[in-house]
């Protein structure tokens, strides 16, 4: 007689079925990703962009880069996020550029930014007379 039949298990069953382990289901969640954003993406030198980032250490200083060099800090607030407004040097050169943020000595993130020149218009287009003619 097969005693698993009789339980309703199936020949092939009765024999494992209270030898069969549950499922379980394990989420292993890594590091969390910094975010990490500067607009606009298009600016003219001597405007300024805004920067913003997260997980930084509650209170922790934050440098803001252009090109590795330092144009401002910010400093993280009890949640670690940040924000900031960061003027583009006048002299910067007209093309593509890096913006960085690094925060308790960790890297934050990056992005690419387009510098335009700004040039003021040429003097044989001002006019300071403002009579009506």
């Amino acid at each position: 007689m097969n005693v698993g039949a009789e339980q309703g298990f199936g020949t092939s069953c009765g024999l494992f079925a209270g030898l069969v382990p549950a499922i379980v289901r394990f989420e292993i969640a890594g590091p969390r990703s910094a975010r990490f954003n500067v607009t606009p993406r298009n600016v003219k030198a001597g405007h300024s962009v805004t920067v913003r980032g997260n997980l930084c250490k509650p209170g922790s200083y934050v440098t803001i880069k252009l090109d590795g060099e330092l144009i401002g800090e910010d400093r993280a607030n009890n949640k670690g996020n940040f924000i900031g407004g960061h003027r583009i040097p006048e002299d910067t050169s007209r093309r593509a550029h890096t913006v960085s943020a690094r925060c308790h000595g960790k890297f934050v993130g990056s992005q690419l930014i387009d510098v335009e020149r700004s040039y003021p218009a040429p003097s044989n287009l001002l006019t300071t007379d403002r009579r009506r003619t």
